[in-house]
């Protein structure tokens, strides 16, 4: 084989390498409007194809925080028409309404189609929560990134989520699922994201929690059993975040309760108003957690 032949191999590769990662990586903008009592909440444009209607657009919280991706009444209309459709629909996938109600009206439904931007992702699973209004029309976990993605970068400079971007080099801390947490034996918490951080000197592990939207931009959540003062200093890696206002979850309303009482009661969490003006990635891959 010639030096000319290896050249052209050589470039074939690194064009294919190139698209490749091209096609992974993926802008989509938070969406804003309607969101004046929710300004740090991260909503994004998805589509839901029940393979019984059409698809439709809906407005989800990407909620690092939540267990399970689902769909809220809000966005079970726009798919169905109204509730009573959908309690016809859900039988055809083998779920009677008796089961349904035993469950608290949730059905986890397989083989339907989300989209997110240009990319669909087939035969996916997601709860359906009739009984559940919030500020949108449903919640996509973390579960569903790290199963799909490598990287998930919440730019809350440009207000948009990057998929599979290029890695962020500073303030780099290890990124921990809660059921490897030495000090928390709690297998629930399964691979719900934590960091360490230091709180006036001292390591404490936070939960990543997106889909908490607080008052202030530099507030902590925490539980009553963990002594802080009402205002303190946090670092992450070698960043110093000063006067952070310390709220405990009682003053928080969560509509997902089964979803967050795990987490909520036993952990400090960060929710994304923290992280205003900031750029946060997690990465899956390596297992770290980064901002600038």
């Amino acid at each position: 084989m010639n030096n000319k032949v290896i050249l052209c191999l050589l470039v074939a590769i690194f064009i294919f390498v190139g698209c490749k990662n091209e096609t992974n990586m993926m802008s989509i903008p938070f969406y804003t409007k309607s969101n004046k009592n929710n300004k740090s909440l991260v909503k994004i444009k998805v589509a839901v194809d029940m393979k019984i209607k059409p698809k439709k657009e809906l407005i989800f919280v990407v909620d690092t925080g939540a267990d399970e991706s689902l769909v809220c009444k809000s966005g079970i209309e726009k798919i169905f028409g109204t509730t009573e459709n959908y309690w016809k629909s859900i039988e055809e996938f083998g779920i009677s309404k008796n089961e349904m109600e035993e469950l608290g009206a949730w059905a986890l439904v397989e083989n339907i189609d989300i989209r997110i931007g240009h990319k669909t992702f087939t035969d996916s699973k997601i709860c359906f929560a009739p009984n559940i209004e919030w500020v949108c029309d449903g919640v996509l976990s973390y579960k569903f990134f790290l199963e799909n993605y490598e990287r998930i970068t919440f730019d809350f400079k440009s207000k948009k989520l990057v998929l599979n971007g290029e890695p962020i080099e500073k303030e780099i801390v290890p990124l921990i699922y809660g059921k490897n947490l030495k000090d928390y034996s709690d297998q629930t918490l399964g691979e719900y994201p934590f960091i360490p951080i230091e709180i006036n000197g001292k390591t404490y592990y936070a939960g990543l929690d997106t889909g908490l939207s607080t008052t202030y931009e530099k507030q902590i959540c925490a539980p009553n059993d963990i002594v802080l003062d009402e205002k303190i200093e946090v670092d992450i890696g070698s960043e110093k975040f000063e006067n952070v206002v310390v709220e405990r979850y009682k003053n928080f309303y969560f509509p997902f309760e089964s979803l967050t009482t795990t987490v909520c009661r036993k952990k400090i969490s960060l929710p994304n108003a923290f992280f205003q003006n900031h750029r946060i990635q997690l990465d899956f891959e390596n297992m770290t957690f980064a901002m600038d």
